[in-house]
């Protein structure tokens, strides 16, 4: 009796690709990062700029500091999602086919027609929740994380009314 060893690679595994640079948001040319794509080819992420720490009386320590900031990539260009003033890092994670984005901006947020809101603010006041990250978003609107439920930490899923 021997063994005999099959491959059957799926389908799409045998596809070519072709790859596209999606670059970085102008001025910031140090990286970029894509975290989510919706059926449209919309992507979203975040685009770094690292400089260096000032040092005292401007000397430059030898560390450095990165910015990361979200966007939005569509048609070869990239847009900046609106942060609240004074947040140095933020991110997008997801994007739905209606264009609703999700991320994180002084804490989760979701970004739609180019305004931002601060997810805590659309849940009840006295729910026992504070909502901490995001990580999905689908075409119904429903938004998946995590947060705390009265001082526990837990899963949620939103579902808008």
């Amino acid at each position: 009796m021997g063994l005999m060893l099959v491959s059957a690679l799926p389908s799409f595994a045998q596809a070519r690709y072709t790859i596209t640079e999606i670059g970085t948001l102008p001025g910031y040319q140090s990286s970029s990062l894509a975290y989510g794509v919706n059926n449209l080819g919309q992507v979203v992420g975040i685009s770094m700029l690292t400089r260096p720490r000032p040092g005292p009386r401007g000397k430059k320590f030898s560390e450095t500091f990165t910015h990361a900031t979200p966007f939005l990539w569509e048609q070869g260009r990239m847009t900046y999602l609106p942060v609240p003033n004074g947040v140095t890092d933020a991110a997008a994670y997801d994007i739905n086919n209606l264009g609703q984005i999700i991320g994180q901006a002084g804490g989760p947020v979701l970004w739609e027609k180019g305004v931002r809101y601060n997810l805590n603010s659309l849940i009840p006041a006295n729910s026992g929740w504070v909502l901490q990250s995001v990580s999905s978003i689908n075409d119904r609107g429903q938004i998946v994380g995590y947060g705390t439920h009265n001082g526990l930490r837990r899963g949620f899923i939103l579902t808008p009314q």
